[in-house]
């Protein structure tokens, strides 16, 4: 049985959409993980103040700081609001430029499922 705390291969869990790992538009666990660690200690809290302000225990923030579980969205939103920070600051995505291209893509992609529709 897979275990619910670890991403699955190729893609992040918690994501609307999982992609494969090697994607360029794909937020590395690791980044995520860097990006809470450094928060917290910028603001000097423990990972057990992080967790109380955030309401979840010591144990969930040690596992999303060590990159062996991916924050959920509610748990993104308590840590970005216990940290005191936007959630883009926390949890980057890929810059518009990349989203801007895939929906040229797919775009591109879906006149072309139109025209054979005909």
């Amino acid at each position: 049985m897979a275990d619910p705390t670890r991403p699955p291969p190729g893609g992040v869990s918690g994501d609307p959409v999982s992609r494969p790992a090697s994607r360029t538009d794909q937020v590395p666990i690791e980044l995520w993980a860097l990006s809470v660690r450094t928060a917290r200690r910028r603001l000097g809290l423990s990972q057990g103040e992080l967790a109380t302000a955030a309401n979840v225990t010591q144990q969930t923030i040690s596992k999303v700081e060590a990159g062996t579980m991916c924050a959920h969205d509610t748990l993104k939103i308590r840590l970005t609001a216990a940290l005191d920070l936007p959630l883009e600051a926390l949890f980057p995505w890929p810059p518009r430029v990349l989203w801007a291209q895939i929906s040229d893509l797919a775009r591109a992609q879906l006149a072309a499922v139109r025209a054979g529709d005909r």
